[in-house]
């Protein structure tokens, strides 16, 4: 068994929140949806579509200070000590970046930079030229934030901001003392099997009993296919006696993925003789 090199990324979003109870930070739909969107497109274009030129802006890959703090505030409830806090701890963990966003005077194109990248003659990233910094009249509203590291990776980080709250809850109920890794790729003869991630759970400090393998599926708003539950079965045959855990952020499953999964338990439960 072996680290996958998704799973790396899961380990790098975990060192850069320090521990599982880290998630709290993105730990909101709208979070969650604003990093995903921060780290896909990677520029904006200047567009005039009151003149009917027909271009089009992109989606850059950076949000205004304004549009940060009014979602912060929104998912606070209106507290603003609470919204401060979480943009200081999102800066503190590097999950966000702050820079200046500014115009290149060749081709009016603008580029992000940020605080250690702003001197005196900045390059701009799309056609190349040095220009000036605008000393003489610098931007007073023009300041964004960035995802960076792992936290700008696309596909809401490869899955794994659902890996890292699903453990967490593991660990949360009843605190469990759990010993977990993230995206691992197992391996037998032939065979080559992934997981999202693979934890060993014990109910309390001192409980005598073994504790349980954990093998989990996980999805952030995407839907569980055919093959995914095909695969968990996989390791199922592999690992008797272990849990399977389908982990998903949506509110409800679907009635085929309810049929997928029931499919499955069913199996399970002949396996193991159980009258349950």
């Amino acid at each position: 068994m072996e680290q996958s090199s998704a799973g790396r990324i899961a380990s790098s979003l975990l060192e850069s929140i320090k521990h599982l109870h880290g998630t709290w930070l993105f730990a909101d739909i709208e979070i969650l949806k604003q990093l995903d969107s921060m780290a896909h497109g990677n520029a904006e274009l200047l567009s005039d579509d009151s003149a009917g030129s027909g271009r089009r802006r992109a989606r850059a890959n950076v949000i205004h200070r304004a549009k940060l703090e009014s979602l912060l505030m929104r998912i606070s409830s209106g507290d603003g000590r609470s919204a401060v806090a979480r943009l200081e701890a999102l800066v503190e963990h590097r999950v966000l970046r702050v820079g200046l966003l500014l115009q290149c005077p060749s081709c009016a194109q603008r580029t992000w930079f940020g605080l250690g990248e702003i001197t005196a003659r900045l390059t701009c990233e799309r056609c190349l030229n040095e220009f000036p910094f605008p000393a003489s009249s610098p931007p007073k509203d023009e300041w964004y934030y960035k995802a960076t590291g792992p936290f700008s990776t696309e596909n809401f980080a490869r899955e794994f901001y659902a890996v890292l709250l699903a453990v967490h809850c593991l660990v949360q109920i009843h605190h469990a003392e759990v010993t977990w890794l993230p995206g691992v790729s197992i391996k037998r003869g032939a065979q080559s099997l992934e997981a999202d991630f693979v934890a060993f759970r014990q109910e309390g400090t001192f409980n005598p009993e073994p504790p349980v393998a954990v093998l989990g599926e996980c999805k952030t708003f995407d839907t569980l296919a055919e093959k995914d539950v095909r695969r968990m079965e996989a390791l199922a045959q592999q690992f008797p006696g272990a849990a399977l855990a389908f982990c998903t952020l949506r509110s409800e499953l679907t009635r085929r993925e309810r049929t997928l999964i029931s499919r499955l338990a069913r199996q399970g439960r002949k396996y193991l003789h159980s009258d349950c």
